[in-house]
């Protein structure tokens, strides 16, 4: 895996968050009487959500990935307490608490600050929450270690067999994608990774039950190629499957946009964005797998530029940290 990769997937990421979220939480109904593409990056007074937050800004999904990515690469490992001050640190100096950070995630912070145990504070995180934090544990992980590394990535918050399962499952699509391997594998190793994923963490009552991962992505690769277009796809997902903050909900969609736009990274963020719900967060879930599978995205330069202008992001620099901690396992393991 490579620096271009890897910058051109968190580029993708933080492009999809800062699209998706202008619609973030709408129906689709209410954007398709809005709109009738969203071809870009849409600025506030134009939006329907986060009319507050600037022209390009990020939210929760980006932000998060780049406190840790920063925090792994100081400490050279991942542990659910520096999980916590690297979130608690990014919760007091953005303001998260007024602007998006979930309920679940900022209870368990709070929680975490008062002087609770980390390992029981994310006992009830069922959200998407936990999956969006995945590209910093399998960036900055071993891959012996991976599993472990998305666990510690999600306890403080969403320490569940329903989160564990889609960051486990998201994290082995990204393995996967990043040695280079074909679709139909990275989709078997998504569904691997689901089901080594699910019976870890909290399992009472809702923090396991929830529909299979593997299941719907392997129905998702059936069903989608006989879809007829867009709006067919933008329906099924939106009313049929859920495009919910549930971890099933935006694994599915996430994958389903893959499945659908393969190595067109704005073509996934697009249509998330139109398709309503949880917009943000699956628009950069899958324009980052698409981009892994690519080795590169097709979004147009200027807008990279707004968002890493408009929120102080060196894509650079995220890129080499990733690398260089990298660099020094396989140095030490020479």
């Amino acid at each position: 895996m490579n620096k271009a990769t890897i910058r051109a997937f968190l580029e993708a990421f933080a492009v999809g968050d800062a699209y998706g979220k202008a619609t973030e939480q709408c129906t689709r109904q209410e954007i398709e009487a809005r709109y009738d593409r969203v071809d870009t990056l849409l600025t506030p007074e134009d939006s329907l959500t986060h009319e507050d937050l600037f022209h390009g800004q990020v939210t929760d999904d980006t932000e998060q990935v780049v406190y840790l990515i920063r925090e792994y690469h100081e400490k050279g490992c991942i542990t659910p307490y520096d999980t916590a001050m690297a979130l608690l640190r990014w919760v007091n100096e953005t303001d998260a608490a007024n602007k998006y950070i979930g309920a679940n995630s900022l209870n368990a912070l709070r929680s975490i600050a008062a002087g609770a145990d980390v390992t029981t504070t994310g006992l009830n995180g069922i959200t998407c929450g936990g999956m969006m934090r995945t590209p910093a544990a399998f960036f900055m992980s071993r891959e012996e270690d991976l599993v472990q590394s998305v666990v510690n990535c999600l306890m403080p918050t969403h320490y569940t067999g329903v989160a564990i399962e889609s960051a486990v499952c998201y994290a082995y699509a990204l393995q996967a994608a990043a040695r280079g391997c074909d679709m139909q594998t990275i989709l078997d190793e998504a569904c691997k990774g689901a089901e080594i994923g699910k019976p870890l963490g909290n399992q009472l009552r809702v923090a396991s039950a929830a529909p299979s991962c593997a299941a719907r992505i392997r129905f998702l690769n059936k069903l989608l190629p006989q879809m007829k277009g867009e709006q067919e796809l933008k329906e099924f997902l939106y009313d049929i499957m859920g495009t919910t903050q549930e971890s099933c909900d935006c694994c599915a969609a996430a994958f389903a946009l893959f499945i659908w736009a393969k190595e067109d990274v704005h073509l996934a963020i697009r249509l998330a964005t139109e398709m309503g719900g949880d917009t943000d967060t699956i628009a950069c879930l899958a324009a980052g797998l698409c981009a892994m599978y690519a080795g590169k995205h097709n979004l147009p330069a200027d807008m990279v530029e707004l968002v890493s202008r408009a929120n102080k992001l060196d894509f650079d620099e995220l890129a080499e940290m990733v690398v260089s901690t990298r660099a020094a396992w396989e140095g030490a393991n020479a």
